[in-house]
């Protein structure tokens, strides 16, 4: 039974929420971890050899996703910090934050800046450029850089995992 709701769960393409860093969990690994969140699985692996192959796959994105929630949340407090120094020495209030941090998430996942501005741009960009100014600054900075070149390997070993319980679902 939670078989087959595992694989109607994982049947969902991947896409990137422009947020923070921890929004951006692939949709099939939030909806596989509301359905194993509560289950047995370290138990049913010792007790279900015939499945250990599926079990251990389970319990493979568990730990994946325990450790992506990890680095994006690394990510997210390394980012709050740096846009809220810098939003506070341009005298931007702090509901201005949200619209930077999601910004430099995605310019640095390699989204271009037309591809993002209609989803968190409200006629400020035009303005006075502030956004891609501080991406530039946060692509200079060694510890943002090291978080979210770790939150972006954890979130490929995230799709692996992901792609691997698929496989042992299928067989």
């Amino acid at each position: 039974m939670a078989r087959q709701y595992l694989r109607d769960a994982l049947d969902c393409a991947d896409k990137f929420v422009v947020g923070r860093a921890i929004d951006s969990v692939p949709p099939g690994a939030e909806a596989a971890m509301h359905i194993i969140r509560n289950l047995p699985i370290s138990l049913w692996r010792e007790e279900l050899p015939k499945y250990k192959s599926l079990l251990n796959a389970v319990h493979e994105l568990q730990l994946s996703y325990s450790a992506f929630l990890v680095g994006a949340q690394n990510l997210d407090t390394t980012l709050t910090q740096f846009v809220r120094a810098n939003n506070v020495r341009r005298g931007y209030a702090q509901n201005m934050d949200t619209h930077l941090i999601s910004y430099i998430i995605a310019r640095l996942q390699g989204f271009g800046q037309d591809e993002i501005l209609p989803w968190i741009n409200y006629g400020i960009e035009k303005s006075d450029g502030w956004l891609e100014q501080d991406l530039n600054l946060a692509s200079d900075d060694q510890q943002i850089i090291s978080k979210h070149r770790e939150y972006s390997n954890l979130r490929k070993i995230l799709m692996i995992k992901l792609d691997a319980l698929i496989g042992e679902l299928n067989t």
